[in-house]
């Protein structure tokens, strides 16, 4: 995606809805596994900071147990964002950590953590 323009919020939303499914996996750090929509996420959006932290917290998670499943969410607001993993949406979360600064072009994304597998919630 080199020498693609900067993507307004609206039109990543507008891609990030066409992933349905994947057709290739992408090895990342840890053992974590990216798909086409999440290679996406971390590429438009200059991301690959956010697949870094999911990485980064599998040993946690599965101590947890709940390394089958886990929600991933972003939310951004003021340039600073707050990173949550939970076992499921109405679960309180087991990860949780503040980011200072951070230039995210979305509000706010969720993605699915399944057996190390990090999927937009389109792919599932």
């Amino acid at each position: 995606m080199e020498n693609e323009t900067k993507k307004t919020a609206g039109e990543i939303q507008n891609s990030l809805a066409q992933f349905t499914g994947t057709q290739h996996h992408y090895k990342h750090l840890f053992g974590l596994t990216l798909t086409d929509g999440t290679k996406y996420v971390a590429e438009v959006c200059q991301a690959y900071w956010l697949m870094d932290i999911v990485a980064s917290y599998l040993p946690k998670v599965e101590k947890t147990g709940n390394q089958d499943f886990a929600l991933v969410r972003l939310t951004v607001k003021d340039g600073k964002a707050t990173f949550t993993m939970r076992a499921d949406s109405g679960e309180k979360a087991f990860i949780t950590q503040q980011i200072d600064y951070t230039d995210f072009p979305l509000g706010e994304i969720e993605m699915y953590l399944i057996n190390r597998v990090l999927i937009l919630k389109t792919e599932y």
